[in-house]
């Protein structure tokens, strides 16, 4: 066996150890430690080592949580670079900020994983990486996919497109610029999210599909899955730890093929906004999140969920904070604040949060959950209700929660419900109302 297949050995056999007992080995020696520490040869587990056919145009890596995905981008689209002078590689991400903080500058992102014995030039505002070689990553915001027009690739690098806010576009607009070298590719890494996209993808003949777990990943510790295992249900851990792409819950009020269908990049004119709250008891690690989503209605007589403000472990102080600051944003009429666990303390709570007191409507319920849920559940089959953007903790939420079953509190689907209520029915018919 050589050398390096005897570090190698050694990597995949202690995990967890490896790259600590690597850098005091050779502390004193920091050209090796690099190499070693950065060569992905070493450290890439075998199910992240594939062959490639000529057939594929696209390699769509759907894998769980924690199984390497944005390790492995990283790595593959360096080697890219590597591999020929003049290379020019697209990196696409959902927006500015995770290009930057996950892409770049998180912990398995291109700056972290990259050797630092290669000469490279990074431009930290523009997202641009050129190699000595002439090699360049040039990134660009899924959100403005357009700007990419005029350009030109070789290779393209999309991550986490489940999160994409207009992954149809995105998509197309990557294809539409891989117009360099005889076989252009795209190297996509998501969560198996059900979305018409990834399930288009996932079917292609042209695709190669890598599927993954989180399991896989023996470089995680343990507790990891555990956690996982304990949080999620069982439908979320299928998806995102054992990258299923699955179909809509059967006894969920909503249906991602209805909000997707009626989804919209921009609202209308509104006639009403309001932020509803649906604020948690207590405020530590394993409480309830307090829900706050901000809603309007236009006059076409539909509502548009214009944003998801929740808050998780958030004290009254927090969590009035920030449904006061959506209500500025968006220039809201009311809040409306749930107030079956607090009473006045609710509105206390704001009040202490800003003297000028926005108008707060104070909502009990009478009724359960499901009923209150219903009739919101019917303007969204009837395509009264459309989603402004993506929303995908409270769209996770209204696809997963199960009426029938007991499990945490769906705080994000009443603070929607509260706000649905306000602005298309009439509150007396769900609830007791008093004004503030």
């Amino acid at each position: 066996m050589n050398s390096v297949e005897t570090v190698r050995k050694f990597i995949h056999e202690n995990p967890r150890i490896a790259r600590d007992v690597i850098a005091r080995l050779f502390n004193d020696d920091d050209e090796t430690k690099n190499e070693i520490l950065h060569d992905w040869r070493l450290w890439a587990r075998p199910e992240q080592q594939f062959n490639i056919s000529d057939l594929y145009t696209a390699i769509l890596l759907l894998c769980g949580r924690g199984w390497g995905k944005s390790h492995w981008l990283s790595n593959a689209i360096v080697d890219d670079a590597l591999s020929a002078p003049n290379r020019r590689l697209l990196l696409m991400a959902a927006d500015y900020n995770n290009l930057k903080k996950v892409n770049f500058l998180g912990d398995s992102g291109i700056i972290n994983t990259i050797n630092p014995n290669l000469e490279y030039e990074f431009n930290k505002v523009d997202l641009t990486l050129t190699f000595a070689n002439g090699s360049q990553i040039v990134s660009y915001s899924a959100e403005a996919y357009d700007k990419t027009r005029g350009s030109q690739f070789h290779n393209a690098y999309l991550d986490e497109l489940a999160a994409w806010q207009y992954a149809v576009e995105g998509l197309e607009a990557a294809r539409l610029v891989l117009r360099l070298g005889s076989n252009p590719r795209m190297f996509i890494a998501t969560t198996p999210r059900p979305t018409p996209v990834i399930k288009q993808l996932a079917v292609d003949e042209r695709t190669l599909v890598v599927k993954g777990l989180t399991a896989d990943n023996y470089f995680l510790p343990p507790s990891y899955l555990e956690e996982l295992r304990r949080t999620l249900t069982d439908r979320m851990f299928r998806q995102e730890c054992l990258a299923e792409i699955l179909d809509d819950n059967p006894y969920a009020l909503w249906q991602m093929a209805q909000i997707d269908r009626d989804r919209v990049s921009k609202a209308p004119e509104l006639r009403r906004i309001v932020v509803a709250i649906d604020p948690a008891v207590t405020s530590n690690e394993e409480s309830d999140e307090t829900g706050i989503v901000v809603m309007g209605i236009g006059y076409d007589n539909k509502g548009y969920v214009l944003e998801d403000c929740s808050m998780s472990a958030a004290t009254p102080d927090q969590w009035a904070k920030r449904a006061i600051e959506a209500y500025y944003k968006w220039g809201a009429d009311r809040i409306v604040a749930e107030v079956n666990q607090g009473g006045d303390m609710v509105e206390t709570v704001i009040r202490n949060a800003d003297r000028s007191m926005p108008p707060v409507r104070k909502v009990r319920a009478t009724k359960g959950k499901e009923l209150r849920a219903e009739p919101i559940a019917a303007f969204y089959e009837r395509g009264e209700v459309c989603h402004v953007g993506r929303h995908d903790l409270l769209e996770r939420q209204m696809t997963e929660w199960n009426p029938t079953s007991k499990g945490r509190s769906p705080d994000r689907i009443d603070a929607l419900v509260w706000a649905a209520t306000e602005l298309m029915t009439k509150p007396q018919a769900t609830a007791s109302v008093s004004y503030g």
